[in-house]
């Protein structure tokens, strides 16, 4: 019996071996499908993780370029702007330099018509006084002509009393030389 109890063990050791082996034989099978299965959805995942990578760097190329033609367009406008303020500023000064030119140029001209203005005013005065002076000439002159008529009258009847005194010292003198005689 003493072998029996030697031997009992043993048939269960053999009999708990198979059953064992064949456990591990699944639990090794099952853990390898998982592993397996660990592996393969890894490797989709890595698969997909690629694919989402690679459309995420289109995405990001895509969203890259739709940047870059926004901030080229809006530096575009920025720079169409700064032209835009610069041609207005630049015709701003040129017509700020014409208004004062012309403001100068109508300032020198009031000038010369205030000159023009007190010329014409001296001028009348002076035509006045000339015509005043043209008046008194005239009437200087007609004064003076009908004075010279009275003085070549009194000259013509000087010479004429003078003749008839000539006239009558020559008679009274043949007369005293006739009584004389």
């Amino acid at each position: 019996m003493k072998k029996a109890y030697f031997l009992a063990p043993a048939i269960a050791l053999v009999i708990f071996y198979f059953f064992y082996a064949g456990a591990v034989d699944h639990y090794d099978a099952e853990k390898a499908a998982v592993i397996a299965d660990a592996k393969a959805e890894r490797i989709a995942d890595m698969k997909q993780e690629a694919k989402d990578r690679e459309q995420a760097i289109k995405e990001a190329l895509a969203l890259n370029a739709e940047r870059k033609t926004a901030r080229l367009a809006k530096e575009a406008e920025e720079l169409a702007k700064k032209e835009a303020r610069q041609d207005a500023i630049e015709a701003l000064d040129i017509t700020r330099s014409e208004r004062d030119r012309l403001r100068d140029k109508v300032r020198d001209l009031e000038d010369d018509v205030k000159t023009v203005e007190t010329q014409i005013a001296e001028t009348k005065v002076e035509k006045a006084r000339l015509v005043d002076e043209a008046e008194f000439l005239r009437g200087f002159v007609t004064v003076a002509q009908t004075n010279e008529k009275k003085f070549q009258t009194v000259l013509l009847d000087i010479q004429q009393a003078e003749k008839a005194h000539a006239a009558a010292l020559i008679a009274a003198a043949a007369a005293a030389a006739a009584d004389k005689k």
